[in-house]
């Protein structure tokens, strides 16, 4: 009865295939893809992991600066709007 269910509505196959593929880890996915693009070079798993971990750590730093960022940018406009800089510079 599934079969011909599937047959009937093909879109139900197709979310599942959907479905497995989101279902790979990260480091699957990271693996394949280095061994794709570097195919004349042997990558280990410690090499792919330590590719895994320099990634981590650019995404932390990523992620702090555009955090200090939206910080500094708030305070900036924070100061700009509560002291209004109403002074006039003489242009002669």
């Amino acid at each position: 009865m599934e079969d011909l269910r599937l047959i009937a509505n093909p879109y139900l196959l197709a979310n599942e295939t959907i479905n497995n593929i989101s279902k790979i880890d990260f480091n699957d996915k990271l693996k394949n893809l280095l061994r794709e693009e570097y195919n004349n070079i042997y990558l280990s798993d410690k090499t792919i992991l330590k590719i895994k971990t320099i990634i981590d750590e650019e995404i932390s730093l990523l992620r702090i600066n555009q955090i200090i960022q939206e910080c500094l940018d708030s305070c900036i406009h924070q100061v700009i709007e509560e002291n209004k800089f109403d002074f006039c510079l003489p242009f002669d």
